[in-house]
């Protein structure tokens, strides 16, 4: 359950750049599969893995609490180092959760979304300290790093959206406290959907079956409890 593979649950679009970059082949991974990681990617997750800080959290940690706000920071559950290892990557500023997000750190994209409203918080908190009042243009620059971070990952640039939306309709105070609320009113309408979508499909479950997922579907990849995991909480 803990092992968790690409985006969940939305188109996908062909990444033209990313097909033409340079590869290298890694070697055999424990399928006997052989990958090629396109020699730009390879060269960003390594630069993103050197700066981050990981720590450990005194909270219960589950599947269920792999994307976590405390104490003004925003906290991913490492899913690189899962099942061997419980540790989260802290994010204190946007340039730290667009690290996370390009290593790999939080996978499946409405882990990613959630992640990335989170990270708005984080980049208003740091236009609002340089520019003032005048944070709202000083944002812009921070919003693009991170809607880059995973071009691929729809939830990501929904996300960054519906902040956008709450952002317009704020005065030039401090944003912070109105942002993360809007951050987390996201974080919950994801996990109520997705036990709304598990409580449906449970229904046309009548009897003992197997059920056969596709992508990433277990609840590390959202904000909570799953997507067609879900189904059989």
């Amino acid at each position: 359950m803990f092992s968790s593979v690409g985006d969940p649950g939305q188109p996908r679009r062909m990444n033209h750049e990313l097909l033409m970059s340079p590869c290298s082949r890694a070697g055999p991974d424990k399928f006997g599969y052989t990958l090629k990681i396109p020699e730009n990617t390879r060269n960003s997750q390594a630069r993103a893995q050197k700066i981050m800080k990981q720590v450990a959290l005194d909270i219960k940690i589950n599947a269920d609490q792999a994307v976590v706000w405390h104490e003004d920071s925003l906290y991913l559950l490492d899913q690189r180092v899962l099942p061997g290892e419980e540790i989260f990557v802290q994010c204190e500023t946007v340039t730290d959760a667009r690290n996370a997000i390009r290593a790999m750190v939080v996978r499946g994209a409405p882990a990613i979304g959630v992640t990335a409203a989170y990270a708005v918080v984080l980049a208003a908190r740091e236009a609002r300290a340089a520019a003032g009042r005048g944070w709202k243009q000083a944002l812009t620059s921070g919003l693009e790093m991170l809607t880059q971070a995973r071009p691929t990952a729809i939830n990501l640039s929904w996300a960054i959206g519906q902040m956008k939306s709450v952002i317009s309709g704020l005065e030039d105070d401090d944003p912070e406290a109105a942002l993360l609320e809007a951050a987390r009113q996201i974080h919950r309408q994801d996990i109520a959907a997705n036990r709304q979508m598990g409580a449906h499909a449970a229904e046309l479950i009548e009897q003992p079956t197997s059920v056969i997922t596709h992508c990433n579907a277990v609840a590390l990849a959202t904000g909570g409890y799953g997507t067609a995991l879900g189904v059989i909480r």
